[in-house]
């Protein structure tokens, strides 16, 4: 008789599988120049009471790889991430980073003083810094 150790599966997760299989899929061929985004950064979006603050993560870019577009009240960041390297130069054992033209949009709630836009860029993190309106900020009223 023959004992065999009993080892627990491991728990299954298919969402990124799935993710990376719809993005294909909706993306189409990598040459249609009108197809979405590669990859798409983490963001933050906050709020204080005098400004929207937009937090994005782009590390391995620099500053001279991103547009920003204010428009209608839609804020539109995009760029593209390129590899640090050719991928026939070196034999890949395993590549985890993502490469590849992000775009990001947001409908601002607020309106912002377009003029007053500050954009910074330290350590791979874009910040906006978007100043709200006067008419647009909240105000306590008095009762009379």
């Amino acid at each position: 008789m023959t004992l065999a150790r009993l080892q627990p599966r491991r728990r299954l997760n298919l969402t990124p599988d799935f993710d990376r299989f719809f993005d294909s899929f909706l993306r189409g061929s990598d040459e249609d120049a009108s197809a979405p985004a590669n990859w798409i950064p983490a963001t933050d979006v906050l709020e204080t009471e005098t400004d929207l603050l937009v937090q994005i993560e782009l590390p391995g870019m620099s500053k001279d790889d991103i547009k920003i577009n204010l428009d209608n009240g839609v804020l539109t960041i995009q760029g593209e991430k390129k590899p640090a390297v050719e991928e026939n130069q070196n034999r890949s054992h395993r590549s985890e980073r993502v490469y590849g033209r992000f775009a990001r949009s947001f409908a601002l709630a607020s309106e912002v003083e377009e003029d007053k836009i500050q954009a910074g860029f330290d350590s791979g993190v874009l910040t906006l810094t978007l100043p709200k309106a006067k008419a647009s900020m909240s105000r306590e009223i008095k009762i009379a």
